[in-house]
C-alpha cells in the first residue's frame, strides 16, 4: 500500500474514532429527555409544547445512534485496511464482495476508489455530528424556552 493511501486511511480512522465522543452525548441527551417525558407523564400533565420538544429530541437521538452505529462500522473496516503486507486493492475488492453478498452494499457502489470510500465515512461522521449538534440545539432552545 502507498504511503499516501496509508495515511489518508489513518487519518479517516482518527477522525471517525471522535466519533463516540459525540455518540455519548447523544445518548445522554436522548436518556434524559426520556426520563423527563415518562416522568411527566405518570406524575403529571405534560403540555403538547413539551411533548413534542422531547420527542423530538429522542427522535434525533434514534437516528443519531444508527449514524454512530454506521461511522463506527466504517471506522473498524477502515482500520483492517492498513495492516501491514496486505494489499489495499485485494482487499477492497474481498470486501466488496463480501458486503455485497450481506446486501450492507449497493452493487453499483462496488469498486469504488479508496479516496471517495473515504469522503462517504466523512460525510456520515458529519451527518452523525449535525444529529447530535441538533438534538443539543433543541435542548438548549428548550431551556431557553422554559425560563421565559
Amino acid at each position: 500500500m502507498h504511503d499516501s493511501k496509508r495515511v489518508s486511511i489513518t487519518s479517516c480512522v482518527s477522525l471517525l474514532e471522535q466519533s463516540s465522543k459525540f455518540h455519548f452525548l447523544s445518548i445522554g441527551l436522548t436518556m434524559s429527555a426520556s426520563i423527563i417525558l415518562l416522568a411527566a407523564s405518570v406524575f403529571s400533565q405534560l403540555s403538547n409544547t413539551w411533548f413534542i420538544i422531547l420527542f423530538l429530541v429522542i427522535l434525533l437521538g434514534a437516528i443519531e445512534v444508527f449514524y454512530a452505529i454506521r461511522v463506527g462500522f466504517d471506522k473498524r473496516l477502515l482500520a483492517l485496511l492498513v495492516i501491514d503486507g496486505v494489499e489495499t486493492d485485494t482487499l477492497l475488492t474481498r470486501l466488496d464482495e463480501a458486503l455485497t453478498a450481506l446486501k450492507l452494499l449497493p452493487k453499483d457502489k462496488a469498486g469504488r476508489d479508496i479516496s471517495k470510500r473515504l469522503l462517504g465515512c466523512i460525510k456520515l461522521f458529519k451527518l452523525q455530528l449535525g444529529l447530535c449538534y441538533l438534538q443539543l440545539l433543541v435542548v438548549v432552545a428548550a431551556a431557553v424556552f422554559a425560563f421565559l
